[in-house]
């Protein structure tokens, strides 16, 4: 269908955009800084990559959505990363250097390690048709989508630091229109499907959500600017790299309409959250 077509081209793009963005606005001081924490970095990726997914597989068996959507849930979770992370990290007066170091390191695994985890997690789910996943395809869209955008970000933020700054407003602007774009496209694309989401997903989405804040802050030490770092990069999720693999992998289905829901539940939450503990004195 040609508004498929046209969807996954343009969230691939936005995938490109915010990746490169991404790396353009990190500098080298700034991650040696974050890299600098070994202790508390360690514990934010496997809090990422292994703790929050496996939280989600738990809450999925519970609620036994229809394998699919189970699918789509799953894909918006392994993928971690997310740019999202330190602006709210910032908003709420967090480690920011921990925040943007964790983000990277995050960005450049999932690619290795998510696809794996995504691929295990999956075989607790079954349907008529065994839920497959093209390891090759994700690694191939994640690498070329993703880590390829975000090291030339920061190669240009290294060595031309004064065009990566004359051309960050307009990335930006392209960013925000690509992510208008996709958001409206997913909602045309999938409107059909909506009805599959009952209040069973609702609720289910906010417990998850909720579970993300929780395992985040109790793995983030004792100091609390760590503990919002790690909390606001395990409750954003990569959305971007998550739709382009549900796209590529589960073509038609309610797969990349779940992906975008949950994204949409845990960006809210992450900003009112962000708002309360900025509140506070």
């Amino acid at each position: 269908m040609l508004l498929n077509q046209i969807t996954d081209t343009v969230t691939f793009l936005w995938l490109l955009c915010l990746m490169f963005h991404m790396g353009s606005s990190v500098s080298v001081a700034q991650l040696t800084t974050s890299f600098k924490k070994g202790a508390i970095l360690w514990k934010g990726l496997f809090t990422n990559l292994l703790l929050v997914p496996v939280a989600a597989f738990g809450l999925l068996l519970l609620f036994r959505p229809d394998p699919l959507i189970a699918a789509g849930f799953l894909t918006g979770v392994v993928f971690s990363g997310a740019p999202m992370g330190p602006p709210f990290t910032a908003l709420a007066k967090g480690d920011v250097p921990l925040a943007i170091g964790l983000m990277i390191i995050l960005a450049g695994l999932t690619t290795i390690i998510s696809p794996a985890v995504l691929k295990f997690l999956l075989m607790g789910f079954s349907s008529e048709k065994p839920l497959e996943v093209n390891y090759l395809k994700i690694m191939t869209v994640v690498i070329l989508g993703q880590l390829l955008p975000l090291s030339v970000g920061l190669f240009l933020r290294h060595r031309l630091p004064a065009m990566v700054q004359r051309i960050a407003r307009p990335v930006g602007i392209l960013n925000n229109l690509l992510l208008l774009g996709t958001s409206c496209l997913i909602i045309l694309t999938h409107y059909n499907t909506l009805s599959l989401f009952t209040w069973r997903a609702a609720v289910g989405c906010v417990v998850l959500f909720a579970a993300s804040l929780f395992l985040g802050w109790i793995m983030g030490g004792t100091e609390k600017a760590e503990k919002k770092a790690l909390a606001f990069n395990s409750t954003v999720r990569n959305a971007p790299a998550a739709l382009v693999v549900a796209s590529a992998n589960f073509a038609g289905t309610v797969a990349p309409a779940a992906v975008f829901t949950y994204s949409l539940v845990s960006i809210l939450g992450t900003l009112v959250v962000a708002l309360l503990m900025a509140r506070r004195p």
